[in-house]
């Protein structure tokens, strides 16, 4: 079991998109270290917060959209514009989805930096159809 819990813990790090856990509260529980190094912080300072009283959630609209994905249950998708690393100014693709472990709800906040991505190179997946 102990492996599988280090295995899953990895997995989750290795993907280099952001993905962050929240409670029904706003309380962040869980996060990867791709999210604290889109968004800026340090792994620490992303687990200290709720997403209610993120200031620039209110102004690009994700605060909005994460309370109509709770509301809903349903997955919800927004591109926001969000001070980050030294308050420049990035480009987010932001998803939020709920899930449900130990009989209590989740919303789970997906967040990409776009300029990052189109960056990226592509996974070399199936080899070369170019």
């Amino acid at each position: 079991m102990l492996e599988l819990l280090e295995y899953a813990r990895n997995l989750i790090d290795a993907v280099p998109v952001g993905l962050v856990t929240y409670d029904l509260s706003g309380q962040c529980i869980s996060a990867n270290r791709a999210a604290a190094r889109i968004l800026g912080l340090t792994f620490e300072q992303l687990l200290s917060q709720n997403f209610r009283n993120i200031e620039g959630w209110t102004t690009s609209g994700l605060l909005e959209t994460a309370e109509e994905s709770i509301s809903t249950g349903r997955g919800r998708r927004i591109g926001a514009c969000l001070p980050t690393v030294g308050q420049r100014p990035t480009r987010l693709d932001c998803s939020f989805e709920n899930f449900v472990s130990g009989g209590r709800r989740y919303l789970l906040y997906v967040v990409d930096d776009i300029q990052t991505r189109e960056r990226r190179p592509r996974s070399g997946r199936g080899g070369d159809n170019g």
